[in-house]
């Protein structure tokens, strides 16, 4: 049978363990560390020698924003009345609310217009030496005494983090528009997830957007990436240490995944090594997104509940803790709302030991708390276009901004459905299957699925089975019912995956050999899928592909069909001014630009439809003071082709007659792959010469 759950910082230490481990623990731990640390910068450096440096340069940045975050967040965490915690308990629930806080800071005073650099170099750095105090005096290596200490040689089940944390760490390397082609190579990033925040950052106070509907998203982890931005003094230049804080997100939360399982260490390494194998730990970190962010807060909070339904002291603390993480997480992406918000309130409400009333105080303060955490995005979003989860339920608010209105709105909500392949309930379920059991690419994995249903049946009957089953039960229909059936959607589900695998009991004899060797053949599983995509994008062909910490590379135009790039931040002048049709991948362009991405009003669009000749659009123009025109044609048909659209009035007849009229074809752009050129940049100084 397996042994209950008991947190370690309730149990009585015997006196020779009053400070950590036994005698000898400190060191096993330090040199397994060494020896892990010299692993991955190996499996770097054979990769490409110049990750290592850039790591200790590039790396500098977020470490500050992490030891920060911890600073700020311990000073919280003592709000809560949460007393006996362990080391872990302290600096990974103080981790996840100084991430929250400090996100949230940014955005109170981004809009106020206090983005001043040395301001906050200054905030960051006294905060980091906080942060640096606590982690010194709080030494995460010297654990609690376990119940069951595991024999030491199970501790080198620790290196098995080595390969994916190598991984990851190089893919978080590569400069944003190059991983992943599933993701459109990073499309979304160019567009929005650092977009902004360089437009926020250049323009000194975060401001309504009428041009990137995208901008009223929360924001929780681009508020961090904003930040990296100011500290850094430069957004294209802080884009790699935008990726490696990422990244950092990843490893909290497979830090995180320990608090859930049980006080056998052995079976805390096997969760952890399971969670770091995951492959969508390590495609994300290819990516600038936000679901790193919001697994962290979303598992914490997770954890933060289980602790309360399992009746332990400062019940209302920790759902207060719970809801205020839960808010964070919906602070990254909306959809953690009913993703992780909803199963939480619900199993306060059916898990919590009593009567009816003390289940309702826990469900209100969890509820109470998460309204605090997300407040500031309904707040920002209530002054900025009067509905709070704009472009959300739209319909009801009736809001229509600057950029806006309800054809919009209609359009968007229409292209967020899913496909007409993929209604009916057959459909959807298969969509099920093909993108979680059935991923080309196993990013959840085949042994996730099988150590959380194992662990699910063996622990049916205790609380942490029961909140991650709940989680599913209403995690699964949203994804199914609610969604448009995107893969990266489903990522939730790793938050009572997790919470399983935490719950693994790795006991001697028949079920240790047989978790250990699911362990040791999912994660071999699990690295040759990691391991192939990685190569697929970075050796193809068998030929190596060099890219790591090289954002110039697209800056400069060598990225494949980014070519005019070099010919907007090298030749034309600083003053330029760019009106780009089709594309709204504006991150590495050095000079002003103006765009809209698809879903939004776009003037420029307006005024053709609606003008009685040419030279009102080029009179249009010059009032813009607009000195160039870029149209991506091979957007344009992209667009078109898809379920987004295009306006048909953007079209070659168009132009040419513009270019009889006011506009300068200067150069078409073409790129091999390309039968046709991919873009044309019109000058618009012909007319007023």
């Amino acid at each position: 049978m397996p042994c209950s759950v008991q947190r370690a910082s309730l149990v009585p230490l015997p006196a020779n363990h009053a400070h950590g481990l036994p005698t000898g623990g400190a060191p096993r731990s330090i040199t397994i560390l060494w020896v892990a640390g010299l692993a991955v910068a190996l499996l770097m450096a054979i990769k490409n020698p110049l990750i290592l440096p850039l790591l200790l340069t590039e790396g500098t940045t977020p470490c500050l924003i992490l030891a920060a975050s911890l600073g700020i967040g311990i000073t919280l965490l003592r709000l809560f009345g949460l007393s006996e915690l362990s080391r872990a308990e302290r600096l990974l629930f103080g981790m996840g609310l100084g991430l929250g806080a400090l996100s949230t800071l940014v955005l109170l005073l981004g809009c106020a217009g206090w983005l001043n650099r040395s301001m906050w170099c200054c905030f960051v750095v006294l905060a980091s030496i906080g942060g640096i105090l606590v982690l010194v005096r709080n030494n995460p290596l010297h654990s609690l005494p376990d119940q069951e200490p595991a024999p030491r040689r199970w501790r080198w089940l620790w290196l098995g983090v080595v390969p994916f944390l190598a991984l990851a760490l190089m893919s978080a390397s590569v400069p944003p528009g190059y991983l992943w082609v599933g993701e459109g190579n990073g499309y979304d990033v160019l567009e929005y997830h650092l977009q902004m925040p360089k437009e926020y950052f250049e323009a000194g106070q975060i401001r309504y957007a009428p041009h990137n509907i995208y901008a009223n998203f929360p924001a929780n982890v681009e508020m961090l990436y904003l930040l990296s931005m100011i500290l850094k003094g430069s957004a294209i230049g802080a884009a790699i240490a935008c990726k490696y804080l990422n990244a950092g997100l990843a490893i909290l939360v497979v830090a995180s995944v320990g608090l859930c399982s049980s006080r056998n260490s052995l079976s805390r390494v096997a969760a952890c090594v399971a969670a770091a194998s995951t492959g969508w730990l390590v495609y994300l970190s290819g990516v600038a997104y936000v679901e790193n962010g919001m697994l962290l807060f979303g598992l914490l909070a997770t954890v933060a509940v289980l602790r309360a339904v399992r009746g332990e002291e400062h019940r209302l603390g920790w759902c207060a803790l719970a809801g205020l993480l839960a808010g964070f997480a919906i602070g990254c992406k909306y959809p953690a709302l009913v993703f992780i918000g909803l199963p939480l309130a619900i199993a306060l409400m059916g898990l919590t030991p009593g009567k009816f009333a003390p289940r309702g105080r826990s469900a209100m303060v969890f509820l109470l708390f998460q309204a605090i955490g997300f407040m500031p995005w309904a707040i920002k979003n209530t002054v900025m276009t009067a509905n709070p989860v704009f472009p959300l339920a739209n319909q009801l608010f009736e809001a229509n901004p600057p950029g806006w209105g309800f054809e919009e709105s209609m359009h968007f909500a229409d292209v967020h459905k899913p496909g007409p392949d993929e209604t009916g309930l057959a459909n959807r379920f298969a969509a099920f299957w093909r993108h979680i059991p059935a991923d080309p690419t196993q990013r959840i994995g085949v042994m996730i699925l099988l150590l959380g249903s194992m662990s699910a049946w063996v622990n049916r009957r205790r609380k942490i089975a029961l909140l991650a089953l709940l989680m599913l039960a209403v995690q699964i229909p949203v994804w199914l019912f609610f969604t448009h059936l995107y893969a990266r959607f489903a990522v939730p589900l790793l938050v009572p995956l997790f919470l399983l695998l935490g719950a693994i009991q790795v006991d001697p004899g028949w079920r240790r050999r047989g978790v250990l060797i699911l362990l040791a053949a999912g994660c071999l599983c699990n690295l040759f899928f990691a391991g192939r995509l990685y190569v697929e994008h970075m050796v193809p062909g068998g030929k190596r592909f060099n890219l790591e910490g090289v954002p110039e590379f697209f800056a400069e135009g060598a990225g494949l069909a980014h070519e005019h790039l070099e010919v907007i931040n090298r030749d034309l002048p600083t003053d330029a001014c760019i009106l780009l049709l089709g594309d709204a991948r504006a991150f590495y362009f050095e000079r002003r630009v103006d765009y809209c991405v698809v879903f939004n009003r776009n003037p420029f669009i307006e005024r053709v439809e609606s003008a009685e000749g040419l030279a009102e659009i080029s009179d249009w123009l010059e009032k813009k003071n607009y000195t160039h025109v870029l149209v991506n044609w091979a957007e344009i048909n992209r667009l078109r082709s898809s379920r987004y659209g295009f306006s048909d009035s953007i079209n070659h007849d168009l132009f040419d007659a513009l270019t009889e009229h006011d506009l300068k074809l200067e150069l078409r752009f073409r790129t091999p792959s390309l039968k046709q050129p991919f873009a044309d940049l019109y000058s618009v100084s012909a007319g007023r010469e």
